[in-house]
């Protein structure tokens, strides 16, 4: 053929009629009517039919842009606000982790996400000479597991010997305390992918003991602070390793050999 269709377009309104086509012959744009064959340069009307086709043209050719505009500078806007407000919470709590404990349940999407990151991390960390889709999956899934036995822990600790706080609190107020840990895990990371073995392994220990153990005794003292008439709160931080280990011991047995 003497012309070359690149783009077809559809006019809804009168499709039973006719289709106007663009297209490019020689570096003009040509108009193609379909009622009749003919083919013109410009004009509102086709120059054999009489049908209407510029004004109708224009309109289904915006209609066209409208409906075929990318979509994807949206969602890159909406990840790109969520990103920056991470980021001030990151920087907010990092500076004053204590002022969580007042924000509450605000930030609970922030703290699950936050505990999400660490499990990420940490299982890349821990598999890093050998490293496979297998071992990592394996590393997050213990990993994911052990903050769920520190949020059970919390919770029941509370429940029985101090004031009774929300699930949605306690992982607010514990993955804003985590934030410090992905920083130590990320570190250690980066030492052992130096060989830095024993300062890179040393490191994860201590982040490991730091998530683990010091963060909830500190959140669950804080807690207990709010009430001067519960028990005396070095009984309840006893009763928190009794629960921990308790919960801990039958984890390993379910799924230790596995």
């Amino acid at each position: 053929m003497f012309i070359n269709l690149s783009t077809v377009v559809e006019n809804e309104n009168f499709v039973e009629r006719f289709f106007v086509l663009i297209a490019k012959n020689g570096g003009r744009k040509d108009l193609y009517c379909i009622h009749c064959g003919h083919h013109q340069r410009e004009g509102k009307f086709c120059a054999s039919c009489g049908t209407v086709i510029g004004d109708r043209l224009a309109g289904v050719m915006e209609t066209r842009a409208v409906k075929l505009k990318p979509q994807s500078s949206g969602y890159a806007k909406k990840m790109q606000a969520l990103s920056t407000q991470y980021w001030r919470y990151v920087v907010k709590y990092l500076k004053r982790p204590v002022e969580i404990f007042e924000a509450g349940e605000k930030e609970f999407s922030h703290g699950l996400v936050t505990i999400g990151l660490l499990t990420i991390v940490a299982g890349l960390a821990k598999d890093l000479e050998s490293p496979s889709l297998l071992a990592i999956g394996g590393a997050i899934a213990y990993a994911i597991l052990a903050m769920m036995i520190v949020l059970g822990s919390l919770y029941i600790t509370v429940l029985f010997v101090g004031p009774e706080q929300s699930i949605k609190k306690l992982v607010s107020i514990y993955g804003t305390h985590l934030i410090s840990s992905i920083i130590l895990v990320v570190i250690a990371y980066l030492l052992l992918l130096l060989k830095v073995t024993t300062i890179g392994n040393l490191l994860l220990l201590f982040a490991l003991l730091f998530t683990l153990l010091l963060v909830p005794l500190y959140i669950l003292t804080k807690l207990l602070k709010q009430d001067t008439s519960i028990i005396d709160p070095l009984y309840s931080l006893v009763v928190y390793v009794v629960i921990f280990g308790i919960i801990s011991s039958v984890c390993y047995v379910v799924f230790g050999n596995r």
